[in-house]
């Protein structure tokens, strides 16, 4: 089953595992019908500064219902040793891996918004 939460995002899948080169992490080679097509670089800028730099991983996806493709990530999470992982949908407004980071940013942002910094 799908998640669309919000919209385009999705939740963290199970399934063949492959080792990310970029982080050293293992990720899923395939979720419910995608499969790995390739990694993409992707530079976020705001006001002349970098908010995110990293790979994304663009996924084909078969037998979802809307989208042909799903984007993921992870970044470090500030003040800690852990990551935070993404995963969001093509749809709608999400046309690429900047697309899908963009949304990313700004969801988080708006979820600080309304409930204050996250917990540590």
């Amino acid at each position: 089953m799908w998640n669309a939460w919000p919209k385009t995002m999705l939740g963290c899948g199970h399934g063949r595992k492959r080792r990310s080169t970029e982080t050293g992490h293992r990720i899923p080679a395939r979720r419910d019908g995608g499969a790995l097509a390739h990694v993409e670089p992707v530079k976020e800028m705001s006001e002349g500064r970098t908010v995110w730099e990293g790979r994304v991983h663009v996924f084909s996806l078969e037998g979802h219902p809307k989208a042909t493709r799903a984007y993921a990530w992870s970044s470090p999470i500030e003040g800690r040793d852990k990551r935070r992982f993404y995963a969001v949908l093509h749809l709608g407004g999400i046309r690429s891996p900047l697309d899908a980071v963009r949304a990313a940013i700004l969801e988080e942002q708006r979820r600080f918004d309304v409930a204050g910094p996250p917990r540590q």
